[in-house]
């Protein structure tokens, strides 16, 4: 995978991100594991650190409390 190849799938990944924290923005529904690590990476994609520095993983968890009803 190219360099570029590498920057647009992380760039699409921090849309996800991005999209997912407004879809589920209630205290406690989306929880980023490393909340840094989204400006390591944005740091790459602006070209101020190169890759070997970004050593971390996008992570997260989404809870959904779901209802039943009968």
């Amino acid at each position: 995978m190219s360099a570029e190849e590498i920057k647009d799938t992380l760039q699409l990944q921090l849309s996800e991100v991005e999209m997912l924290g407004s879809m589920f923005s209630n205290p406690g529904e989306f929880v980023l594991e490393d909340p840094a690590c989204l400006e390591n990476v944005q740091n790459f994609i602006d070209g101020s650190v190169s890759y070997d520095t970004v050593k971390c993983r996008i992570g997260f968890t989404v809870q959904l409390k779901v209802r039943w009803t009968t």
